[in-house]
């Protein structure tokens, strides 16, 4: 203990990073039923679409986990956790997902940042609903940030805004729409600097609010309304004297609330926050155990939520992946209502028609 708080001193880390974290209340995961080991056994980044029930495409209509290992590409699988695809690409830092509107359809993109002879560089994959033909690499977006270090879309009317940002901090906005021949229109529309980024970022899509998290505590708020651009605001400092800092953030709906779950940076248990117009409250941290009183879920790599209904999580989901023991990291589910019960928060009926991903309007060219 002495020689751990000497090198707190050494290094000159805040206390706060000596400290120890508040306790963790335990939830039960799920394991994905026919789950094989994270490619080459190394943990990397997660995002999920969570299937629209009408699209013809099977993975459109189920819904996936998109999976970025540490050692390059792109794994795509059902919620079993069985591998539908593979696709080469380069380490992906981050990736999330977004629905594109097309005439009369829309398609799925996966977007990841990878990093390309010194610069950040999009990377994105598309899978049509109009058809049932594989996820394919739709294309990519040059940058000249640095070293990548995260990238969060949603849809926009009538195409997606994706934000990318490198370790300095430095981030761009682009949009990005089909072309007349299918293939991808990006264009940058905003620049702008976040002040000592840490890790994890999300789109509220009805504030149409950026998420970032914040190096020490709390996280920020940019707005990405082109007419709206001011000054960001820290948020989520208030609470305990030690509350952790994010290391991946998802955000979900739950009527009447929206949250942040974020993955905790001691990578343990997932920290829980609540959207209160201008401030964020943090409700408290839960950690993933192998069902009642079973080993803790360790090393967790990336998470996703949903706040909707699915089929055996009648109140959400969060799904994450992670190790118990020696074991290789596999993808777990928990009930998000069960970690909003677990911290005492009441919870309503899901909606089964929430899709976060997704808002079925008429894009250009529609009737």
């Amino acid at each position: 203990m002495s020689f751990r708080l000497a090198l707190c001193f050494v290094t000159a880390l805040s206390l706060a990073s000596c400290a120890s974290l508040p306790p963790a209340i335990p939830v039960v995961a799920r394991e994905a039923a026919a789950a094989p080991p994270i490619s080459n056994n190394r943990l990397g980044q997660i995002t999920s679409w969570w299937g629209d029930g009408r699209a013809p495409t099977a993975l459109v209509n189920a819904g996936f986990v998109a999976i970025a290992p540490g050692n390059g590409g792109l794994d795509v699988r059902d919620f079993s956790g069985a591998n539908e695809q593979r696709l080469p690409a380069g380490s992906l830092t981050d990736i999330d997902v977004a629905a594109l509107p097309l005439m009369n359809s829309y398609a799925v993109v996966v977007g990841g940042t990878e990093r390309s002879s010194g610069r950040t560089r999009i990377v994105l994959f598309r899978l049509d609903s109009s058809d049932d033909q594989p996820m394919r690499r739709w294309g990519e977006i040059a940058t000249d940030l640095s070293d990548p270090r995260g990238i969060c879309m949603r849809q926009i009317d009538p195409g997606i805004s994706v934000v990318a940002f490198d370790r300095r901090g430095e981030a761009r906005h682009f949009t990005v729409t089909q072309g007349p021949d299918g293939g991808l229109v990006s264009r940058e529309i905003r620049r702008f600097r976040i002040n000592r980024p840490g890790t994890g970022c999300a789109i509220v899509t009805g504030e149409n609010h950026l998420y970032v998290g914040h190096a020490r505590r709390g996280f920020w708020r940019y707005s990405l309304n082109p007419q709206l651009t001011g000054p960001p605001r820290l948020m989520g400092q208030s609470g305990p004297p030690v509350v952790p800092r994010s290391a991946s953030v998802s955000v979900l709906s739950t009527l009447p609330h929206t949250y942040l779950a974020s993955l905790d940076h001691d990578r343990a248990a997932i920290s829980l926050w609540r959207i209160e117009r201008d401030d964020l409250r943090w409700l408290g941290r839960v950690e993933v155990r192998e069902g009642p009183g079973g080993p803790r879920v360790h090393s967790l790599g990336s998470l996703d939520a949903y706040g909707g209904e699915l089929e055996g999580f009648p109140g959400g989901v969060v799904v994450l992946h992670g190790r118990v023991g020696t074991g290789t990291p596999a993808l777990k589910f928990v009930d998000w209502s069960a970690a909003l019960n677990a911290l005492g928060i009441e919870t309503r009926p899901a909606i089964r028609s929430v899709q976060p991903h997704l808002v079925l309007v008429p894009a250009v060219g529609d009737p």
